[in-house]
């Protein structure tokens, strides 16, 4: 709690799109390059299964955000009942990220390339490393 938005890389039941996941990370850091006090985390949740479980698993492209939530289910950690409370700073971060995905929908293709146009350049790097064996 208190450490930036989280991006949901899956539940307990399932993990969500990585394609997808990778565009909010891409989101994320953009935010975070134009405003270092921006952060983020990046997590697969252990527990509970939710909706976007439901949408993965019938096919949807699905990524998931959250924030950290204090005394989860109302559970006080001397284990009395509590109210739950989340850090004003992650939920509005968590906003942030959302609206600045909206906006850069149409980006989609070309961020969630980076990664395998990294990979492919680390191959060419790699072949010309290795020596081939007679």
């Amino acid at each position: 709690m208190g450490r930036g938005v989280i991006l949901r890389v899956g539940d307990r039941a399932s993990t969500f799109d990585s394609g997808a996941m990778r565009f909010l990370a891409e989101v994320a850091a953009g935010i975070q390059t134009s405003d270092s006090s921006f952060c983020y985390q990046r997590a697969l949740m252990f527990g509970g299964t939710c909706e976007a479980t439901a949408y993965q698993e019938f096919g949807y492209l699905t990524a998931a955000v959250c924030v950290a939530l204090g005394n989860y289910h109302n559970c006080h950690p001397a284990g009395r009942i509590a109210a739950e409370f989340v850090s004003l700073t992650d939920a509005l971060g968590m906003v942030r990220v959302l609206v600045e995905a909206a906006r850069r929908m149409h980006e989609y293709r070309a961020l969630t390339a980076k990664l395998p146009q990294r990979l492919n350049r680390l191959l060419v790097e790699a072949r010309r490393n290795l020596r081939r064996v007679p």
